[in-house]
């Protein structure tokens, strides 16, 4: 068995995919102490430098203080606290919407989110450099996967005319497509995406999702493409 991880292990090093973590000693910033030196940090998440910020280390130590340091169970049993709730209440009050969930991560999200949206009766098309967290939640709604090659319209459009063509056995379900982001102005993205969408009837069987919303604003402003129904597009807003 140890001989069968070695090899394992040793394939992975080959391939530099044996990673490590590594310890940071201080907050998080735009510069991190590692090792006992101070660099400068390209490559957090933290993009609006809240983790440290003063304001929210202040409120954080008030929910402890009242709260405690954790909800004691799921949610859906004992672990509502009013911190989520008024969390929730106040993005979709910022967002303009009926109402707003929180997940504790994006990987969390996406597993969460996705399955409700799609099932086995969909078919979800998604650029190849999509997060991890999307695939994974693809899979697990049981809809029809098929993954393009990035931002390569050309195999989106082939796949689009797969899901609506007959005797496509997909041709009455919805399709959706994720891409990595925003599509280039070339056209040709775009271009691939509007004539899947051109003349499609509202809640129709030609009905498809678009996971950005941006990507419909351009349809109809930089390809004068007028004609097509913002109702027959779903828009999964970021």
């Amino acid at each position: 068995m140890e001989d069968l991880f070695a090899k394992k292990l040793e394939a992975l090093r080959a391939r530099s995919f044996d990673r490590h973590l590594r310890e940071i000693t201080g907050a998080q910033g735009p510069e991190v102490e590692i090792d006992g030196r101070c660099l400068i940090n390209f490559s957090s998440n933290d993009y609006l430098g809240l983790a440290n910020d003063p304001r929210l280390r202040e409120a954080a130590s008030a929910a402890i203080d009242k709260f405690g340091v954790g909800a004691g169970a799921s949610r859906l049993i004992s672990g509502n606290l009013s911190p989520h709730l008024r969390l929730e209440r106040a993005l979709a009050n910022w967002k303009g919407t009926e109402a707003a969930v929180c997940f504790s991560s994006g990987y969390a999200a996406a597993l969460g989110t996705i399955p409700v949206l799609v099932g086995k009766d969909d078919v979800l098309l998604l650029d190849k450099l999509c997060h991890a967290s999307l695939i994974d939640g693809a899979r697990l709604s049981g809809a029809t996967l098929r993954v393009f090659p990035h931002n390569h319209m050309g195999k989106l459009q082939s796949h689009l005319e797969w899901a609506r063509g007959e005797p496509c056995r997909h041709a009455a379900k919805r399709r959706i497509f994720r891409t990595r982001n925003t599509l280039s102005y070339c056209g040709q993205g775009h271009g691939a995406i509007a004539n899947h969408c051109d003349g499609s009837a509202p809640g129709g069987s030609n009905r498809s999702a678009v996971r950005d919303d941006q990507t419909t604003r351009l349809l109809k402003e930089n390809f004068n493409r007028p004609e097509i129904d913002p109702r027959s597009v779903s828009v999964f807003r970021q």
